[in-house]
């Protein structure tokens, strides 16, 4: 590893020595603009503030299960401890949160949530204290935090997918304006005619990544003993999609 990179980033023998180990094994898993920005969400994690799923996903931060890989699964619940201790200052509830209980709430969180960003928790979060999921009552507890973070899940799979929708929408839109610009009328009728048989037979959307990687949370949380293989999932979800855009 670069030693101008150790001092500048301040880093510890044992990161070192894990990305090495990594490098070794594994290297083509070993990247190191995510393995630096790991590094910086430990200490900037409290200016991330987000309050929507665009903004969070905007940020570009890394997920938990990408901090647990590059800096270990301690620092990855650390940092989700300190984030539900932000969040829960923010809410006056009876029953909160004891010291005791964060450790064990941010490894269960870490364990269900790999795949959420730093961005997508501080956002779930300031939704949830917001009462954007429902309101909260007399009670803060692993429960009710488990809830906030499915409804986020949720919440963000529905709006990349409403995304994706109006940019295959409009690059339709802009296509079609193009042709017709140049085009005279029968032709235009033609291709009109042409794509709409084509739209019958062949769906075109697909998937992109941010779509992909809230579909892989939804695969992970299938019981293994009925859980399709990840290809006839992303097909059949993919399907399904491309039968709501016809509609």
């Amino acid at each position: 590893m670069d030693n101008k990179l150790q001092i500048t980033y301040n880093l510890s023998a044992a990161t070192l020595q894990r990305w090495e180990q990594i490098k070794s094994a594994t290297p083509a898993k070993f990247n190191q603009a995510t393995a630096l920005s790991c590094v910086d969400m430990i200490t900037i994690w409290p200016q991330i503030k987000p309050t929507t799923y665009e903004q969070a996903i905007k940020e570009e931060t890394p997920t938990i299960g990408a901090m647990a890989f590059y800096m270990g699964e301690d620092q990855a619940v650390q940092i989700l401890s300190e984030m539900i201790t932000a969040a829960a200052i923010l809410l006056n509830v009876g029953k909160g949160l004891q010291k005791h209980q964060l450790e064990p709430i941010a490894e269960l969180l870490y364990s269900e949530f790999k795949l959420l960003t730093v961005a997508d928790f501080r956002a779930c979060f300031r939704m949830a204290a917001l009462g954007k999921f429902g309101q909260v009552y007399d009670r803060l507890d692993a429960e009710v935090i488990a809830g906030w973070c499915t409804q986020y899940r949720d919440g963000k799979l529905a709006h990349c997918e409403q995304v994706n929708a109006r940019k295959h929408a409009n690059a339709g839109k802009e296509q079609n304006a193009q042709n017709g610009s140049t085009m005279p009328d029968f032709f235009k009728e033609y291709i009109r005619q042409r794509e709409v048989g084509k739209m019958r037979t062949q769906a075109e959307w697909q998937p992109d990544a941010a779509i992909l990687q809230l579909w892989q949370q939804e695969h992970e949380r299938i019981p293994e003993e009925g859980r399709p293989e990840w290809a006839v999932f992303v097909k059949y979800q993919t399907a399904k999609m491309q039968a709501r855009l016809k509609k």
